[in-house]
């Protein structure tokens, strides 16, 4: 990732039935989280790792340009889907976190897109 980037990194995630670390289990380290909402994130990892309805603890850090800042919560895996290739998206719904810190990380990854998106409205003007 650039320096510049904001980003969330998961680090844990832990089947709270089996008390399996499905990260481990699947030969990772660590994975970078594609899509965030509200109460929500979707990440990308090997099949077979999770099922739809499994309640995880997720743990992680959101990266800032000059700091991290670690965040965790409870949750459910609400959709699993194959991408293809070998590997699943899943979905986690957020039952339990601290939801000042992820409407901070919210807020920042909006005002970035915000950012990128005038520069291309900038960009499609001048031509």
């Amino acid at each position: 990732m650039p320096k510049s980037a904001v980003y969330f990194e998961l680090i844990g995630l832990v089947n709270l039935t089996t008390d399996v670390s499905i990260i481990k289990s699947i030969g990772q380290t660590r994975i970078e989280a594609l899509e965030y909402d509200t109460d929500r994130m979707m990440f990308e990892c090997l099949e077979r790792s999770c099922n739809t309805g499994q309640l995880v603890r997720a743990e992680g850090f959101i990266c800032y340009p000059k700091s991290r800042v670690e965040f965790s919560c409870v949750g459910k895996i609400t959709d699993v889907r194959e991408n293809g290739e070998g590997t699943l998206k899943v979905t986690i719904h957020f039952l339990q976190y601290n939801k000042e810190i992820w409407t901070s990380f919210l807020k920042e990854m909006k005002s970035r897109q915000n950012g990128v998106d005038q520069l291309f409205e900038a960009l499609k003007e001048e031509e």
